[in-house]
């Protein structure tokens, strides 16, 4: 299944290096890089993402995040989610502003500015209670 290896490839991601707009494994990523390096590497199929955007969301383009995720992933209730499901967390404003990797048991991976790097983590009441959308890869055809 799609959604276990996107996993293992998250999972060798662990400990990369945290650097904003940056996505090249063992080297440096942001949330955003870890999501299209993982999906390139699974599937086979590049990204056309929009490299030149800012930490923080840009007024008008609050909705960025989630339309990029919906022309490569289907929208999935958060209570279905399982593991290689791409998650999106919202800490200001409503703007949804980072993304992460469902594990599986409750943990997640992303690039985390905060540590400075990669971490698998648990989702805890709070990372929940961020959680906007969660989005799943289709298996390919």
């Amino acid at each position: 299944m799609i959604g276990e290896k996107i996993v293992v490839e998250a999972r060798e991601w662990v400990g990369t290096k945290w650097q904003h707009q940056a996505s090249l494994k063992g080297v440096a990523t942001d949330c955003v890089g870890l999501i299209r390096g993982v999906y390139t590497t699974v599937t086979g199929r590049p990204v056309e993402s929009d490299t030149d955007y800012h930490r923080m969301p840009v007024p008008g383009r609050e909705k960025r995040l989630q339309e990029e995720l919906s022309n490569y992933a289907a929208m999935v209730e958060i209570a279905n989610r399982q593991p290689g499901d791409v998650l999106l967390f919202s800490f200001s404003n409503g703007t949804s502003n980072h993304v992460g990797i469902y594990a599986g048991e409750d943990r997640f991976i992303h690039a985390w500015a905060d540590v400075h790097k990669v971490v698998e983590m648990p989702l805890s009441p709070a990372w929940l209670r961020s959680l906007r959308n969660v989005f799943r890869i289709p298996e390919a055809d």
